[in-house]
């Protein structure tokens, strides 16, 4: 961490300058001063709290760089756990200007910023806070909250949208490459009827991710990064994301879904390896495997490229929700608790 900031607790200290790092030793957590070798603990307790001076407090962890507005708390839990406590609006704000690239237009950013605050209402009550990666929703840092995101945030601030009577739970994700799927991709399994409303989405090809990506693994390379090799796709739902994947260990075959193959792919090779659930392979006779990917992400509910491609046309925020959740409502704040 970069100084300045204040520790408030378990005592009030400032702090100025210097690069600090945070250690857990003795069931406690300690305030470090990286520079001059190992340095002496400047504060430690079983949890230290430490707020911001100037604009952001930045913190590294491991290879995540993060510039917060708020308070971090530090805690003892096999290791250093940290929970940052963020204002709502600075935490909307960069969480649309991390999803989304700088150049969408306004109208899209909002429509973002509503599932962005429904979907907020089914994580914060989780234990031990928000995540801040693609798990939940990506927060990249305050940077990301640039102004264009947070005057989308501040215009649509307590909008819902409604399915039923009930707060709906979104989905949404990059780029779907001309066709949406079901949350039957998750668990790989279908029902009659069940395809995707609207099916099709032509507008998101000027996404970069609008064109198929090829990438070509080895057998031996499968085998020593997975312990299997997959071996055949089994099933697609309607827009050809797979659901059921063949695959082979050293002792038996067994199948997984298509959706668990995507997530070890990115796991271990690198999510640009196959940026879209909507993949394939192949063998290509010479001891590799060769996957061709369309789109970025698993294609369920509003495809971010596709709002901005509506918005660049003139849609309004409200006009693309209704496009990716027909059955659903806008409400207002103020109109339906």
């Amino acid at each position: 961490m970069r100084a300045p900031f204040v520790v408030l607790s378990p005592q009030s200290i400032i702090l100025e300058r210097g690069v600090y790092r945070l250690d857990a030793k003795d069931g406690s957590v300690q305030l470090v001063k990286s520079e001059g070798g190992q340095g002496q603990a400047v504060v430690r307790g079983r949890f230290l709290t430490i707020a911001p001076l100037g604009k952001y407090l930045h913190v590294e962890k491991g290879d995540r760089c993060r510039d917060l507005t708020g308070p971090l708390t530090a805690r003892w839990k096999d290791g250093v756990s940290l929970t940052a406590r963020l204002p709502l609006v600075d935490y909307l704000a960069a969480v649309v200007g991390s999803e989304c690239p700088p150049g969408f237009e306004p109208e899209a950013l909002k429509a973002l910023s509503v599932l962005v605050q429904n979907r907020l209402f089914f994580e914060q009550g989780q234990e031990g806070g928000i995540t801040d990666d693609t798990n939940v929703m990506a927060y990249l840092g305050a940077q990301y909250a640039r102004p264009e995101c947070l005057a989308a945030v501040k215009k649509t601030l307590g909008y819902k949208l409604m399915e039923d009577k009930k707060l709906l739970f979104p989905y949404f994700h990059s780029t779907c490459g001309g066709k949406l799927s079901t949350i039957s991709v998750f668990d790989g399994k279908t029902k009659n009827g069940s395809v995707a409303n609207p099916l099709h989405c032509p507008y998101c090809k000027s996404s970069p991710f609008c064109k198929v990506h090829k990438e070509v693994i080895s057998l031996t390379e499968c085998k020593e990064i997975f312990s299997f090799v997959p071996l055949q796709i089994m099933q697609t739902d309607s827009s050809r994301r797979p659901l059921r994947v063949k695959a082979a260990s050293a002792n038996r075959e067994f199948e997984l879904t298509g959706y668990e193959l995507w997530l070890k792919l990115g796991q271990k090779l690198g999510w640009g390896f196959a940026p879209g659930l909507s993949y394939s392979f192949k063998s290509d006779g010479k001891g590799n495997l060769v996957f061709e990917s369309l789109g970025a992400g698993h294609g369920v509910g509003l495809c971010q490229w596709g709002a901005q491609g509506q918005a660049a046309q003139g849609k309004t925020f409200s006009e693309i929700l209704r496009y990716y959740y027909p059955h659903c409502r806008l409400v207002a704040p103020g109109r339906l608790k």
